[in-house]
């Protein structure tokens, strides 16, 4: 049985995770819409995501902010502030009460999100620094400028070696 104390900050901590739970997932999809867009090469649509995501960041912080604020008064009840910052599990852990188990489900399906999302941005990454890579080729290619290319093996510089390309403009 929890005390008194416990059980309200308990209760607050899974109504806290529920929410945050639900603007997780509203960034996967939105993050999951950015993907198909960026693919499609739709700006209106990228942009319209990109505003989107704005709006939620700021919510998500405020969410983060409270949920860091529960875990400290958690931690200060059940007389754990002497570890360096107590994960939810540690705070939790010798509790029995079907509260706490409901609590750290929605913290593994959290985590199991943000693992989600973290891989659909990591792939977000990708398609666009290739596809700004293709567009950085085509306009060498157009403009005869090979560009420094950093170091090749042997350690020499990216000396430019004749034009090459479609037109001879140096912009």
């Amino acid at each position: 049985m929890l005390s008194n104390d416990t059980r309200v900050l308990c209760e607050a901590m899974q109504r806290q995770l529920q929410r945050e739970l639900s603007l997780q997932r509203k960034l996967l999809a939105l993050a999951e819409r950015k993907r198909d867009a960026t693919v499609a090469n739709d700006l209106p649509a990228l942009e319209e995501v990109i505003r989107a995501e704005q709006s939620l960041t700021d919510e998500l912080t405020e969410y983060r902010r409270i949920r860091e604020d529960l875990l400290r008064r958690l931690s200060v009840v059940r007389g754990m502030r002497g570890e360096q910052r107590p994960t939810l599990r540690s705070l939790l852990n010798g509790l029995a009460d079907p509260l706490c188990d409901k609590i750290l489900a929605l913290g593994d399906e959290l985590r199991s999100i943000l693992h989600q999302l973290v891989r659909v941005n990591e792939t977000n990454q990708v398609i666009m620094r290739t596809a700004l890579g293709m567009v950085r080729q085509v306009m060498s290619a157009f403009t005869g400028d090979t560009g420094r290319e950093g170091y090749d093996r042997s350690g020499n510089g990216g000396e430019q070696r004749g034009s090459g390309g479609l037109m001879n403009f140096q912009a």
